[in-house]
Order: structure tokens, then sequence, then C-alpha cells
């Protein structure tokens, strides 16, 4: 568990915020943000899985759905496996410093297009784990995957195992990913300052 921390003393981070999103922006003007809980047993799921479903959907509806599952899969594994660890549901997003904000935002350019990078410290108590996106961009790849595999990858996500140290394979050839490391924080985080520029 050594991607798994707790405890008051100050520390820093950063975060894309989209200002755009009007109860994002009060909270910027405010001047915090909080985690939606603190206790990271609470169980959030919002939907179940149609036991009856059957056929095919379009390809739209596919890439939502797969990006759904994903999540829904990931907090079935924290829920048995690593229940003490922030959910992907209630934390805030955050990474661990600037290079790797941007790094982030090399990766996932249509997530961050309209967003601000903002430095931000935390605030009492907190929770934070953290992890390598590359095994979200892995389960978002459109393909076949067994059960086995699966849960190895939600395992891999939750313990901190970066991508770059495993063999995987999708559509057939090797598939590996520089690490972006994001952290799934438990708790309030204070902006440095409220202007509308990105922070360093």
């Amino acid at each position: 568990m050594n991607n798994y921390s707790t405890g008051n003393t100050k520390k820093e981070f950063y975060i894309w915020i989209d200002i755009n999103n009007p109860v994002i922006f009060n909270n910027f003007n405010v001047g915090s943000l909080n985690s939606a809980s603190v206790f990271p047993e609470n169980d959030n799921l919002s939907f179940l899985p149609n036991p009856r479903a059957g056929g095919f959907v379009s390809l739209f509806h596919a890439n939502l759905i797969w990006k759904y599952r994903t999540e829904y899969n990931l907090e079935l594994s924290r829920g048995y496996y690593y229940k003490i660890y922030p959910s992907r549901l209630e934390a805030i997003y955050l990474l661990p410093s600037y290079q790797e904000a941007v790094k982030y935002k090399q990766k996932h350019q249509e997530h961050i297009k309209d967003r601000l990078l903002k430095k931000v410290f935390s605030v009492d108590d907190y929770i934070y784990s953290t992890h390598d996106t590359g095994w979200i961009d892995f389960c978002h790849r459109i393909g076949m995957m067994d059960q086995e595999t699966q849960n190895n990858v939600y395992k891999s996500y939750w313990q901190g195992i970066r991508v770059c140290d495993c063999q995987l394979q999708s559509q057939g050839k090797p598939w590996t990913s520089d690490p972006v490391i994001e952290i799934l924080f438990l708790g309030r985080v204070d902006f440095y300052n409220n202007k509308l520029i990105d922070d360093k």
C-alpha cells in the first residue's frame, strides 16, 4: 500500500478545473474544493447493469457504455479489495506536479481543452492514493478482455502499478503507455489564487 496516504500536513498539488461548470466556478471563487465525501467506505454506484441486455448497440452508445463500464468495474474492485482507498466517484482528481499536469494534458487533450490549471494545497485531514491513468486509457480501448485480464487490470490500477512495467496487448499487438500519475483525494484543497490564468 505504498500508493496510499493519510494525514494532515500541508501538501501541494495541481488540478485542471472546468470554470464553465457553475458549481466548480463558484468553488473556485470561494477559494476551495471539497471531495464529495471523506468516507472511502461509501457505496455510490449509480446504476446497475441490465442482466437481460442482449444484442448490439450503436458505436456511439458502445463508447459511452465502455467508459461507464470501466468506472463501474473499478468501483466494484475497490469495494471488494481496496475499501480504504478513495472512490473515483467521490474523490477530487489531482496531479502531483506541474510536469505531471502537462503530461496529462498532452495525453487527454479533448478532456482538458477548456480547463484551467491551478495549484492547490491540502487543508486539514485527508486521504489520497496515486494511480497510473494508463490503466484507464487501456480499459477505454474497445476490444475483448477476458474476466481474468479485467480483474488484473483493475487490481493493478488500485495497487499503483505502472502500465509500462507490464506486458499488455490490444487488438493482437503489444500496448504500453508512459505513466501519468493521478491522485484520488478525499478532503479539502484550497486555491493559491483565483486568477483566470494557468498556474505553474
